[in-house]
């Protein structure tokens, strides 16, 4: 079982990060500040190490704080108790937890959880109010360490976002210098006296390539930050999102599903009684453009505001649980505009 994100075994993407970050501050030090002018370089190199500081404290943070949850603690507290002689000991819960909150049984740590913790595979252990297991710092993020967690992306967006500014107003000056004929130009001289190397193409392609990596980062942090923001709006976790949009990844192929058998139905109806205009809208109606307009759905939207519907299609899946689940869907009702319509046949009349 592990504490925490700087136990062993470390991962690839964590080991990235240790090796990522000097890499841009040695990146800035010797490429960026050196050419920037002197008003703009002091200000711009003491804001991109603070806010590098900031990020590296708060994962520090968020890495040691074990996000274990408080029963698996106690549990594992007193079997250490018990291994080592001392008798296993009582131990009042914390303030902040209700002895009545809802519980579940966890098979793989053996004890009782909080309701709301989960077991992680890479952790090997129930986390508390479990967001998700962060690979970049290797540890799972829960209640305990969410905040650190939060306040890091934020840190590292800000520091990504301070070196991409300074990368555009270094990079993007040389070359429109550089286009002069002759080149010339105050950001062009200082590149082009980089430590004396007079190669100012080196520099220029060395702050390019991190700006490329740069604008990459941004993107990405910049989604994450404003994800955990939409999420702690909600207040929700990760983890209860994942849940819930693949819920509704589940219930748009139901009705899709669904929405196929019955307008297999209702074709089959206006062919028999040769209402070809009914035959067109319903063909019409499978393509992405006309699913506003397409009988079949609007019908099933207004089944669904039907409560007398709700609650027949309710009592129906209760009897028939022993029915067929391949077989299409009924359709209630006739579809509008001579549509017609189709039982599927009873079991009695089958």
């Amino acid at each position: 079982m592990r504490e925490n994100g700087l136990q062993r075994p470390f991962n690839s993407m964590q080991i990235g990060t240790w090796v990522l970050l000097p890499t841009l501050l040695l990146q800035f030090l010797l490429f960026v500040s050196p050419v920037l002018p002197l008003a703009a370089s002091i200000p711009c190199t003491l804001l991109f190490f603070l806010c590098a500081f900031v990020a590296s404290y708060f994962a520090y943070l968020t890495c040691k704080t074990n996000p274990i949850d408080e029963r698996l603690a106690r549990h594992l507290r007193r079997q250490e108790e018990a291994k080592n002689g001392g008798g296993a000991k009582d131990e009042a819960p914390p303030e902040n937890e209700d002895e009545s909150d809802e519980t579940k049984f966890c098979w793989i740590c053996q004890c009782s959880v909080c309701d709301h913790a989960m077991h992680c595979k890479f952790c090997d252990k129930c986390v508390s109010n479990f967001d998700h297991h962060c690979l970049w710092l290797n540890t799972c993020i829960g209640s305990p360490n969410y905040q650190f967690f939060f306040k890091t992306v934020v840190a590292t967006f800000f520091f990504v976002l301070v070196h991409l500014g300074c990368l555009v107003g270094v990079v993007v000056p040389y070359f429109l210098q550089r286009a002069k004929d002759p080149p010339s130009g105050a950001m062009y001289d200082r590149m082009e006296g980089w430590f004396g190397a007079g190669s100012s193409e080196a520099v220029a392609g060395v702050n390019c390539f991190f700006l490329l990596i740069s604008i990459i980062s941004v993107s990405l942090l910049g989604q994450l930050m404003f994800f955990h923001m939409g999420l702690r709006k909600e207040g929700i976790t990760t983890y209860a999102y994942i849940v819930r949009d693949n819920a509704k990844k589940r219930e748009k192929t139901r009705q899709a599903a669904e929405a196929k058998s019955k307008r297999i139905v209702a074709l089959r109806t206006a062919h028999e009684k040769g209402n070809s205009r009914a035959v067109c809208w319903l063909r019409l109606g499978e393509l992405p453009c006309c699913v506003p307009c397409d009988p079949v759905r609007q019908k099933m939207k207004e089944d669904a505001k039907s409560p007398s519907n709700a609650a027949s299609e309710g009592s129906d899946k209760d009897g028939n649980d022993n029915s067929d689940a391949s077989s299409p869907a009924p359709v209630r009702g006739d579809i509008e505009n001579g549509f017609g319509s189709e039982e599927r046949p009873t079991e009695e009349n089958s």
